[in-house]
């Protein structure tokens, strides 16, 4: 829509491969300098929730709840460019685990792993909002330093070459669901 207002990059954002992210570890450890901690947590997350990396830098910990009996994570999201009120909206995801799936590119289980370092990790920040995928010295990642970092945990995988941008999670998480078997009407209203 943007591009055919004049607004806009001509072209869509490039997505990576969804599944390459179970070939890796993740850890606490930020991928750039001065980039966010959990950064391959974060593509999987991103994917999920179909954020851009303005929305997955300002996740805090406040915005997150998990529901150990259902299973289930939900995420307020408070910044988007579709939301100019802030006004915020919830998304739910329930565990997507199989017997042959890994446990990190589970939304439910990523943030599980998330949240139970966070006391131990974030003990000494005590100043300012506590944000999921902060830097190692507890600021909110620019929002270059988190695409460098989606880059770079991409280049890692070893895969064939694309450039990250604001918008690849989004349009992998997207395209995804819909390989996943989603209905394409569901995954529309789930970006909006």
């Amino acid at each position: 829509r943007a591009c055919s207002r004049g607004q806009g990059p001509s072209q869509h954002a490039e997505t990576f491969e969804f599944d390459a992210l179970t070939t890796a570890t993740p850890t606490w450890m930020p991928r750039v300098a001065d980039g966010p901690v959990w950064p391959l947590l974060m593509l999987v997350i991103g994917s999920f929730f179909l954020t851009r990396e303005l929305e997955i830098s300002n996740i805090k910990y406040e915005d997150v709840s998990i529901n150990l009996a259902l299973s289930t994570t939900t995420i307020k999201l408070t910044v988007s460019k579709n939301d100019p009120k802030a006004s915020g909206c919830e998304r739910t995801w329930g565990c997507t685990c199989t017997p042959t799936s890994a446990p990190r590119t589970c939304p439910v289980c990523a943030m599980k792993i998330i949240t139970a370092d966070a006391h131990i990790r974030h003990k000494d920040f005590d100043t300012g909002p506590m944000y999921i995928f902060m830097t190692a010295d507890g600021h909110m990642p620019s929002n270059k330093l988190v695409i460098d970092s989606m880059q770079k945990v991409y280049d890692d995988l070893g895969r064939p070459p694309m450039k990250m941008s604001g918008h690849s999670m989004r349009r992998t998480g997207a395209q995804y669901l819909a390989a996943i078997g989603f209905d394409i009407s569901l995954v529309q209203r789930l970006r909006e």
